[in-house]
């Protein structure tokens, strides 16, 4: 009797809610053998609750910035890797809004669009597994440039302390997408740089569409 050989695939097991922001915390080992191992706790739910908490937590942290900012020293236009400028004080007030209804559909509208270009590029993996992924790197990468805000309050050198770390934060934060878009959709080297260039191309569209009155 000819025996079938059975591949198990790894059990799905979702990661409890109060794991995600821990898993913020790792942004510094996110390299393909950490979203290798998340591959099995891809879960849509805690996609969005992790959306859900950074678009809660950030306009905290900027309000919270532009206060401080005001206190210490006139207020200073930054660049920010989503291009989220707090230009204004009345911002402040809208801040929340826009961090908690409108940021999460801007987030998987991009997932989409990238999603799409990655299938152009002959990608394998799905939807959910890519989202999963990009809300485990994009909250701690975009926390750390907010902290990075307070460096343009030091005299002198801030503005260009803080220009030098965003490049830093930038260069890390495109390495911790690349590997998370390669594990998901197992692409070549130069395809997925290529999806890389189109995520960049992307993102400046959004923030072009974001400044139209």
């Amino acid at each position: 009797m000819e025996q079938v050989e059975q591949i198990n695939e790894p059990e799905c097991t979702p990661r409890r809610f109060w794991e995600i922001p821990l898993l913020w915390l790792k942004f510094w080992i996110m390299d393909e053998e950490f979203f290798r191992n998340e591959k099995s706790h891809v879960d849509i739910l805690n996609t969005i609750f992790g959306f859900l908490l950074f678009a809660a937590i950030l306009p905290i942290t900027q309000a919270f910035f532009i206060n401080v900012s005001h206190q210490l020293g006139p207020f200073q236009m930054t660049y920010t890797l989503f291009m989220f400028e707090p230009n204004s004080g009345d911002l402040i007030q809208g801040m929340y809004f826009r961090g908690l209804y409108l940021l999460p559909i801007i987030l998987y509208a991009q997932n989409s669009i990238l999603f799409v270009i990655a299938k152009l590029f002959s990608g394998k993996g799905n939807f959910s597994t890519q989202a999963y992924f990009l809300s485990l790197v994009i909250p701690p990468i975009y926390f750390i440039s907010t902290l990075f805000w307070f460096s343009v309050l030091i005299p002198v050198i801030g503005t260009s302390l803080y220009f030098i770390l965003m490049i830093g934060v930038n260069i890390y934060y495109f390495l911790c997408v690349f590997r998370a878009l390669k594990v998901t959709h197992d692409i070549s080297f130069l395809r997925t740089f290529l999806l890389i260039c189109g995520f960049i191309i992307n993102l400046q569209i959004f923030g072009y569409l974001k400044k139209i009155p």
